[in-house]
């Protein structure tokens, strides 16, 4: 069909048309917005990071301490071993996304939904780097991370996972009888706000859908014009070759003539 019949049926449709326009606008708004609290909100759920951020050190050595001194070494003893607390962030990492620092969690804040979860990472760039893409710099220093679809949740989420973490990590240092002087020390540095987190854009689904109903009424005004055109096109070929006379060919019998002769 060239552009010409394509409007011409269009047109011939109008009111369907402008019909079909309205249903898609209603559609569109129906499949991206919400309406709660009086408010009209998108549909799409925006997911929150929230992020605390704890360093470690070593209870000994102060990070603003330039030079370790020189102790008396006992012969008989060897020297103590400092820990490589870049290392043990990874593994603290792993102990704050585990299931038993989340069971503490919940008994603070009550049950995790499918959308909220507990994790941590490994700091590897500048605080105003992002973990998403990870930098070159290896640090003991852990993000505590609490996700949900809103910020005050996720802030809340990410304050208790640490909470949780610290205490747990007290009592297992008591429970192991370490000596204060040799345990790791766990200072939160920054409680950050929550973010939201890249999505899909939301007009996606708003343009998919208008687009799609708008589409079908389109379709529908084409088919019902092709309908009317074939009809159209039949109405005018029967009027040009008129009606179809059905003939009966007379048949002429020839009758033999009876004379009087063959009578008698």
């Amino acid at each position: 069909m060239d552009a010409a019949l394509f409007f011409k049926a269009l047109w011939t449709y109008k009111w369907l048309m402008i019909f079909g326009v309205l249903v898609a606008l209603a559609a569109a708004l129906f499949a991206g917005f919400k309406v709660e609290t009086g408010s009209l909100d998108y549909r799409a759920e925006t997911q929150y990071n929230a992020a605390t951020t704890v360093l470690l050190s070593n209870a000994q050595t102060s990070v603003f301490q330039a030079e370790v001194p020189g102790q008396v070494i006992d012969p008989n003893v060897t020297a103590p071993q400092a820990r490589d607390l870049s290392s043990t962030a990874v593994i603290y990492a792993y102990l704050i996304s585990g299931n038993v620092i989340r069971d503490l969690v919940e008994q603070q804040v009550g049950p995790l939904s499918d959308a909220e979860s507990i994790t941590a990472v490994q700091r590897t760039t500048q605080p105003a780097g992002s973990e998403a893409n990870p930098g070159r710099l290896n640090l003991p220093i852990i993000d505590v991370r609490g996700s949900a679809l809103s910020p005050e949740r996720a802030e809340e989420i990410s304050s208790a996972a640490t909470s949780a973490f610290l205490d747990f990590a007290v009592n297992e240092q008591n429970t192991a009888g370490i000596p204060p002087a040799e345990r790791v020390q766990m200072t939160p540095l920054i409680t950050a706000k929550a973010e939201a987190v890249d999505s899909s854009n939301p007009l996606i689904p708003i343009v998919a859908v208008g687009a799609g109903v708008l589409f079908a009424f389109t379709a529908l005004s084409l088919i019902l014009f092709n309908v009317r055109m074939r009809r159209t096109e039949r109405a005018v070929a029967a009027a040009e070759t008129g009606p179809v006379e059905t003939t009966v060919p007379e048949t002429w019998v020839t009758m033999p003539r009876v004379t009087e002769s063959r009578l008698s």
